[in-house]
Formats: C-alpha cells, structure tokens, sequence
C-alpha cells in the first residue's frame, strides 16, 4: 500500500480531508477442478490493483 493525503481545518473545529491510496496485491496462480475429481485444463494468472480515493469532512468535538 502506498498513499497520500492532506487535511486543512476551515473553521473552527471543522476540517476537510482528500486522500489518495495505492494497494498491489500479490500475483496468484489458482489451480481449477471441478467437483467430480476432473482436472480443468488451462490457467490464470490473477492480478489485482486498486486505487482509492477518499474525501471527508471532520468535526473535533475538543478544542485540544
């Protein structure tokens, strides 16, 4: 995972967010049969990345 984000306070106790998250997930390799014992010819490689952005306001309900 890799990320980045920034938060500024506006107002207040009030503040707004944006952050940018990167996940790469390992490559896998799965092996297929069916339920009868048979062997599925052929393969897959699966690749899974995913890009999240995320936004948000805060409130903080102390002054510390």
């Amino acid at each position: 995972m890799l990320g980045a984000g920034v938060e500024y306070a506006f107002m207040g106790n009030w503040s707004a967010k944006l952050e940018y998250d990167y996940l790469m997930f390992p490559s896998v390799t799965p092996a297929f049969a069916t339920a009868g014992g048979l062997a599925v010819v052929g393969t897959a490689n699966i690749k899974a990345n995913t890009q999240i952005v995320k936004a948000g306001v805060n409130y903080r309900f102390t002054p510390f």
